[in-house]
């Protein structure tokens, strides 16, 4: 908000008690609906933000939380509430695992046996072994995840490119 302009979304100025109450629905709902596709475009595309979180998920419809799981490679049925869990704990998971190389041992060196049973419970894969295995098995999982989510990237950006695009016309200004 800049000096001395008040913000007309937030800020309506109220009229007299006998004129009633403005409708400022449709405003809010343009203000609301703009916020709304700022947060889906800003999950979808920066997974370190902070607004990853259980308190900014629930505002997206359920298709948006279901094209977020997708993109995430994490199974994307259930209702809103798991599949808004979901999400959460694969994105942290996959956020651990992220930085890791291919090679297991670096994996199996950097977490106690414990730790990574139970990060592969998290990932829901199969959780018996050594060390370097369970780090392997979770190693093979992010990447299973991470060429899901390409694939689905892939497929909805093939789709919009197919989509009929907006017309627009070039005038040239005779003078």
């Amino acid at each position: 908000m800049t000096e001395g302009r008040p913000n007309v979304l937030l800020e309506l100025p109220l009229p007299p008690p006998d004129q009633g109450a403005p409708d400022v629905r449709p405003l809010q709902t343009a203000h609301k609906s703009a916020l709304h596709i700022a947060l889906f475009s800003e999950l979808m595309y920066d997974f370190q933000s902070e607004r990853w979180n259980e308190f900014e998920l629930p505002k997206l419809s359920l298709r948006e939380l279901l094209a977020l799981a997708k993109l995430l490679g994490c199974p994307s049925c259930g209702s809103k509430e798991t599949v808004i869990v979901r999400p959460l704990a694969q994105r942290e998971l996959r956020l651990k695992l992220a930085h890791f190389t291919d090679n297991p041992g670096e994996l199996a060196i950097s977490y106690k046996r414990e730790s990574l049973r139970d990060m592969c419970r998290e990932a829901g894969i199969w959780r018996s072994g050594n060390k370097r295995d369970l780090a392997a098995a979770l190693l093979n999982w992010r990447d299973r995840c991470r060429a899901r989510g390409q694939a689905f990237l892939a497929e909805m950006r093939s789709l919009a490119k197919d989509r009929p695009q907006q017309l627009s016309f070039r005038f040239q200004v005779l003078s």
